[in-house]
């Protein structure tokens, strides 16, 4: 018998609405729990822990060189993968609670990512608390190798379908095509996850954040999914079906004629020109940001760079990921927003106390200042990215002249440093 229509209501994370038939993704067992009674015992785990870290890693690389074409861009997201995979916190911990807790590999891993999750949880920034998706994704991959299951889930249907699934790793999603999947419901993420982020470059409705969804929803019942208003509807009525069918139409009207009219130079109606920049966090939001007609970008958030693993960012890594931005997007201009976060974020060896109030005390350009070796490596970067295209500066949180000259100061120390050295940057 066929369950009654319903209307559930999540996040809005990619635009588009679509109909469909729902094929549930079943959720993971728990975690097998044993305790180990002898060296040997913790001696074979550990192998098994380290054989299950070198297949996990076998397994991405192999993703990596087998993306699909249309998605080179999002490779970036599979390295990270790989930087997470190797990352002490995970690595050093796991094999820490073996040798020291006699806990089997599973649980160990488990405890490990549950205690890399805290320190995410106690993040303020809700874009950079989202990257846990990063660490979670890696953490099922290498359960799935330790029990045999393997992590990755297959996408192969008789027909195109609309996934409702707990969560989806990036390496899941990039594996995926618009003509086996219509559409995204998750339980998990956000308007910033990689999730929403990959569903955009497909350009594939998607809906997060909807609790319950496994629950709410059965594999093979017809669902509506509204990427604009972050509605699902399932098992709709005939007069359901016709009005989003109208709806779908008038949206793919107006995404036609958008596309038609992005390169086209903004002018008010009065005929008063203007410019519409791009705001993006990740190099990968680029190609949408060109897409769409953007004349430049006008906020690159460089956070996400300092928090996805322990170690600090080079310079050489900071200014690979800027240079990439700034010659894609040339000879547009590139706004880059210096780091904007306080001590009490760093995954990285720095050591603060946690603060009352960080969102008043040391952050952004005040940290920043205070912890000038950082500050200068970020400056450098950017300066050096600048041969490469049009590139502007941004300082944040400034909150007296003082702190924007001694900023100043600092930026012409760097460029008197890079003349010096014969490096090139835009003067």
């Amino acid at each position: 018998m066929t369950r009654k229509n319903r209307l559930l209501e999540g996040i809005a994370a990619s635009p588009g609405i679509v109909m469909g038939t729902a094929h549930v993704l079943t959720q993971e067992g728990q975690v097998s729990t044993r305790l180990l009674y002898n060296d040997q015992e913790v001696a074979d785990e550990l192998m098994r822990f380290n054989r299950a870290v070198d297949q996990t890693e076998e397994e991405l690389t192999r993703l990596r060189r087998e993306i699909a074409e249309d998605l080179k861009e999002h490779a970036h997201i599979l390295e990270l993968h790989l930087l997470i995979l190797r990352d002490r916190m995970l690595l050093l911990e796991t094999q820490k609670l073996i040798k020291e807790q006699n806990f089997n590999a599973e649980r160990a891993l488990y405890q490990a990512f549950l205690k890399i999750k805290e320190v995410f949880q106690r993040i303020g920034d809700k874009h950079i608390r989202g990257r846990i998706q990063d660490v979670e994704a890696v953490y099922r991959r290498l359960r799935g190798h330790l029990t045999g299951r393997g992590a990755s889930k297959t996408f192969e249907f008789p027909e195109p379908v609309i996934i409702v699934a707990r969560d989806l790793s990036p390496a899941e999603t990039t594996h995926m095509s618009s003509s086996q999947v219509l559409g995204f419901i998750t339980e998990r993420g956000g308007k910033t996850s990689h999730t929403a982020i990959i569903a955009h470059s497909l350009e594939i409705p998607a809906v997060v954040g909807l609790d319950n969804a496994t629950l709410e929803i059965a594999s093979g019942e017809e669902v509506i999914v509204n990427g604009l208003s972050g509605r699902v509807i399932v098992n709709p009525d005939e007069a359901m079906r016709r009005s989003y069918e109208v709806r779908r139409e008038e949206f793919e009207t107006f995404k036609w004629e958008v596309t038609q009219g992005s390169s086209l130079p903004a002018v008010t109606s009065d005929r008063h020109p203007t410019r519409v920049l791009a705001n993006i966090e990740q190099p990968d939001e680029v190609s949408l940001a060109q897409k769409y007609g953007a004349d430049g970008v006008g906020l690159y958030r460089t956070e996400f760079l300092y928090l996805r693993h322990r170690q600090l960012p080079t310079e050489e890594e900071l200014f690979q990921h800027y240079r990439q931005v700034v010659e894609t997007m040339a000879p547009r201009e590139v706004t880059i927003r210096t780091l904007d976060i306080g001590g009490d974020k760093f995954l990285s060896p720095l050591e603060y106390a946690p603060e009352m109030n960080p969102a008043l005390g040391l952050r952004a350009i005040r940290f920043c200042l205070k912890e000038q070796k950082i500050f200068r490596t970020q400056i450098k970067a950017i300066l050096r990215a600048s041969a490469f295209g049009t590139v502007r500066v941004m300082f944040p949180l400034i909150s007296s002249p003082r702190e924007l000259h001694d900023a100043r100061l600092l930026l012409e120390s760097v460029k008197g440093e890079l003349a010096r050295e014969d490096i090139a940057f835009d003067q």
